[in-house]
């Protein structure tokens, strides 16, 4: 929760903040789903960090050859 006040703060302190992105951060405290919400944003960003850990491109992985 106080990391989205955090980035409330952030986003007004700004020179032209974006009112769209704040409007939506201060949503997310109103609702009783927040909790939930912010697991599932953690959650998917560490799938991601690790799908990009034990991926290898086929670019990178295959040798270039004329």
């Amino acid at each position: 929760m106080k990391e989205i006040y955090d980035m409330i703060l952030k986003e007004k302190a700004k020179d032209c903040p974006n009112r769209e992105y704040i409007q939506f951060l201060q949503q997310m405290t109103d609702k009783p789903e927040k909790e939930y919400f912010l697991e599932e944003v953690k959650r998917q960003q560490l799938v991601n960090k690790l799908y990009l850990d034990n991926t290898i491109e086929l670019d990178d992985f295959l040798k270039y050859s004329n």
